[in-house]
């Protein structure tokens, strides 16, 4: 399941944060990430997981099939007074495509996570649907906002 929530952060930075928890025999993960546009960047950085201790440069640009492609850049890390790069070659470099199937009916998304030297991560494919749901009063349910929230960019 993807839970997607748009709202304004407590530094009043427009944010989205997707919520995702899969599915495992016996158990359930969840890959939480939270975007902002960093005018100081001129990009949107995504903060992995709910701690924010990750901050990643985003390229996004229409896919090949009209669909979006969101590529992974550099990386920085973030936990009190410590903060630094993260050297490429410890990364993984995310490329994901997400867009819509006219002929089923449904999003698709693929997702591929390679190191420079180690090759190949982490790969899925998969498909969704998405229904869109109202929040009063613009209420972001307390489990999608991050514990932390880092106004580092």
């Amino acid at each position: 399941m993807i839970e997607n929530y748009a709202y304004q952060d407590e530094w009043g930075r427009e944010t989205v944060t997707w919520c995702r928890s899969f599915d495992f025999p016996g158990i359930q993960r969840r890959f939480d990430a939270t975007m902002i546009y960093s005018a100081q960047r001129s990009r949107v950085v995504d903060y992995l997981g709910n701690k924010q201790h990750l901050a990643v440069d985003l390229r996004i640009a229409a896919g090949a099939n009209g669909g979006i492609r969101i590529q992974s850049g550099e990386q920085r890390f973030y936990e009190g007074l410590l903060q630094f790069r993260v050297p490429r070659w410890l990364t993984g470099t995310a490329d994901v495509c997400e867009w819509y199937d006219d002929g089923d009916q449904q999003y698709r998304i693929s997702v591929e996570v390679d190191n420079p030297i180690w090759g190949p991560v982490f790969r899925y494919k998969g498909s969704f649907q998405a229904r869109t749901m109202a929040v009063a009063n613009g209420a972001v349910p307390l489990h999608v906002k991050p514990l932390r929230v880092e106004v580092r960019e």
